[in-house]
């Protein structure tokens, strides 16, 4: 994510789209969603008990024992139920505070559950032996973090750690047929995990290369933003369909299928996963 802080973890209102700031008024403080553990904390409360790419993703490793490498593994939503799949799993980011809750809920796991190594690492730069993973996953669109040369560079990188028979599984969305010609504001309830309300604003500019997610915690009983309530603001680039098969061609892949990511329909995006060998 790129995104400019003006002081600790506050965004410069230069970079806060106007739609947002109208949103919200003045007397919002935009901070940073990845800037720190109470960011982190609220990522996950939110996010872990998304279901959207589990079954997708677990369907296409059936039949692939093999190690899997997870990249941008975050706080664990798709590691864990690899772990529950029996999966020896390497799981790395970038952000030491997501891996911190990861590594607490691989300890709860016990024995039972597939091995995990977890590296705090960027995964752009992907460290390892040739062939040494059967699979690779890169989930919750996060490639669209990346510019297109670190993406090139993680391909690369990809195509070296995968064995001769390796798949990689990366998400991706973009706006359905027919849409793009206006702006879109998203706005959606959402109960965390620790019983929490948030308010979540999902803004899509027509045309733009990115997309802004504002999170603010809520009163269930008013629907209003808690007085003290800081605004978590994201940035995330949009990565095209059309565009991540371009790239993964460019870099050696063939994508042998495109997944419509079920819970995710709609009528203004959709989430695709694919599945891509090297030729």
């Amino acid at each position: 994510m790129s995104t400019d802080i003006a002081d600790d973890r506050s965004v410069a209102p230069s970079q806060v789209p106007a739609a947002l700031r109208e949103l919200f008024g003045d007397r919002a403080r935009f901070v940073d969603l990845y800037g720190d553990p109470r960011g982190a904390a609220l990522y996950d409360d939110i996010g872990f008990s998304n279901t959207a790419e589990i079954y997708e993703i677990l369907s296409a490793l059936r039949k692939r024992p093999g190690p899997v490498l997870e990249l941008a593994a975050g706080s664990g939503r798709i590691t864990i139920p690899l772990l529950r799949a029996h999966h020896t799993v390497t799981a790395v980011d970038l952000a030491a505070d997501m891996l911190a809750i990861l590594a607490d809920r691989i300890a709860a796991l016990g024995s039972s559950a597939g091995s995990c190594d977890l590296r705090c690492a960027d995964m752009v730069r992907i460290d390892c032996a040739p062939g040494t993973f059967d699979s690779v996953v890169i989930a919750t669109t996060s490639a669209s973090l990346l510019t297109p040369e670190q993406r090139a560079e993680m391909f690369t990188g990809i195509a070296r750690a995968l064995t001769d028979d390796g798949i990689l599984l990366i998400s991706t969305v973009d706006s359905a047929d027919g849409h793009g010609e206006g702006d879109d504001l998203d706005i959606s309830t959402v109960t965390g995990s620790s019983g929490t309300t948030y308010r979540m604003h999902e803004l899509w500019p027509a045309h733009a290369d990115a997309r802004h997610l504002a999170v603010v915690e809520i009163d269930p009983a008013t629907g209003e933003p808690l007085d003290d309530t800081e605004v978590h603001l994201s940035r995330v680039g949009v990565v095209p369909v059309a565009t991540l098969i371009d790239e993964l061609r460019s870099s050696g892949f063939e994508v042998r299928r495109e997944r419509a990511i079920r819970d995710t329909a709609g009528t203004r995006h959709r989430y695709v996963l694919l599945e891509a060998a090297l030729r």
